[in-house]
């Protein structure tokens, strides 16, 4: 996931990983908010599983089988590839942005000439995170502060992003 997202998703990446070492107790406050907030989406997807549920009966019951089966067989999909890709960044993408992060600061602040190889600073971050989720008791807390920085550093970069394309910065997108 983490390599995935260097080569494919690398500006995103890189604005979230600065965000953090801009401002990492803003990002780690967020994140722990974030944390929260997810609990209230899964209870929404679980809903929404639900409903959809109770559409396609409601279609059946009044002889629409075909249309209820259609609508099951194309909003449950779609739908459970949202969540999907949800948990695929809470669990992963944002581990990966927080080791970054912290990986990019220390190298940059002890070792600089070093930062040209930033994929394998990721993968050496990820190592340490994996080591230190191994610890018994303080590997769940560890875990937990870097989900909720990865959490924050995509919400602050994602802030920042849509602040720059403004009301005038569109008008000028879209005269373009």
């Amino acid at each position: 996931v983490g390599l995935f997202a260097y080569w494919f998703l690398r500006r995103a990446l890189e604005a979230s990983a600065g965000a953090i070492r801009g401002r990492p107790l803003a990002a780690l406050g967020l994140g722990l908010v974030g944390l929260i907030l997810v609990w209230a989406t899964i209870a929404a997807f679980i809903l929404v599983f639900i409903l959809i549920l109770m559409i396609g009966i409601w279609l059946g019951r009044i002889d629409l089988w075909n249309v209820g089966w259609l609508f099951w067989s194309i909003a449950y999909p779609l739908s459970t590839l949202a969540f999907a890709v949800l948990l695929a960044f809470l669990n992963h993408g944002s581990i990966v942005i927080a080791t970054y992060a912290v990986a990019t600061y220390l190298v940059g602040r002890f070792v600089p000439r070093a930062g040209r190889y930033r994929w394998l600073l990721l993968l050496l971050g990820l190592l340490v995170i994996i080591v230190l989720r191994g610890i018994p008791t303080l590997g769940w807390v560890i875990t937990i502060l870097a989900t909720a920085w990865g959490i924050g550093g995509a919400w602050l970069a994602w802030w920042a992003r849509r602040a720059s394309v403004g009301p005038r910065t569109a008008e000028v997108l879209v005269e373009e």
